[in-house]
Formats: structure tokens, sequence, C-alpha cells
């Protein structure tokens, strides 16, 4: 899966968001957020919904036309992480977000606001990502993390393989499989 991440494109950070639009996916956080960074960035979305109007006016009227990029769903979202610097996830709940693991397995980090569901079980403070609680402390973390980017990429991929790679979870189903045949309690 990993495979080492090319050089930052001189000196713009690309960071990539993928999912569906919906309101509770953050979307239009996120970019209010990026509207006050202080630094060049392009942004990827990636997904699709019916809040796409909705974001498209919010990235005219932040005059973020010429760094915010759409891209209907696609079968190449593997690509396009692995081309980013730093996953942004502005959710304001979330399952087990699965994209999450994606993004790290391809060495590409994550900022996620602290949310109810999975991204707490996902991200390792300041190995694979850090996880935020205000729009401020949002918009200072991709601030630091553009200054001096302390991710090693395959640390951050490291960081899901152990965990959630397929050998891993293959030896769980197994584990409890053969506990529930020998009626053990499961843990």
């Amino acid at each position: 899966i990993f495979k080492s991440k090319p050089p930052r494109n001189g000196k713009v950070i690309r960071y990539i968001t993928v999912g569906t639009l919906h309101k509770r996916k953050g979307h239009e956080r996120i970019l209010k957020i990026l509207s006050n960074v202080d630094h060049p960035f392009h942004y990827t979305i990636i997904g699709n919904g019916k809040e796409l109007a909705l974001i498209e006016k919010l990235i005219s009227e932040l005059k973020l036309s010429k760094c915010v990029q759409h891209v209907p769903y696609t079968k190449e979202v593997p690509r396009y992480l692995e081309e980013s610097d730093l996953f942004l996830n502005g959710s304001y709940v979330e399952g087990f977000p699965n994209v999450l693991i994606e993004s790290c397995a391809v060495g590409t980090p994550v900022v996620a606001f602290d949310a109810p569901g999975g991204i707490n079980e996902i991200i390792k403070e300041g190995l694979n990502g850090y996880i935020v609680h205000t729009e401020d402390e949002y918009i200072k973390k991709l601030n630091e993390i553009n200054a001096d980017n302390t991710f090693e990429s395959k640390s951050v991929s490291d960081s899901v393989i152990s965990r959630y790679g397929k050998n891993i979870i293959i030896e769980k189903y197994e584990k409890l499989f053969k506990d529930l045949v020998k009626g053990n309690p499961i843990k």
C-alpha cells in the first residue's frame, strides 16, 4: 500500500477531503478555516451530494476559486490521497471513517475535529495527525504544519497498517470465530 511520498509541490501545501457533500461532513467550516490560513494551498474536495451548489457558492464568496477544486466521486481516490500533503476532516459526527485509514495508509496525515465516532481510534496525536476542538485551533494547526511538516510518511502509514492492515483484521476475525465456537466470552 505505502509508497514514499513525493516532495511538496513547491511551497503550496496540498489539502484534500473525501466524502459525501452533506452538512454533517463540515465542508463549509473547512472552507471558512482555509480562508483564514496564512499560507498558499491547493484544496481538493472529492465527493458528490446535495450540498454541492452551496459549497460552490461559498468557495466563490470566500474568494477561494483559484485554490479549491471539486472532483466528483472517482475510483482514483487512492492516487489523490497519495498526491496530497494533509487530509482535512471537518465532520460533526462520524461512524468509523475508513477514509482516514485510507489516507494514513498512503502516508497522508489527518487533521480532524473531535467528533463522536471512530476518529479518536484512528488518529494518534502527532504520529498520524491531530484532533482539534475549535476552528481557531484548526487554523493554528494548519499554519504550524505548513511551517514545519513534522510527519514522516512511513510512520503515518505504519500507524494504521499495524492496527487495520488486512492480516491484522483477518487474525482478529479468526480469533473471534474460534472464541465463539469454543463458547468463550467476547472481549
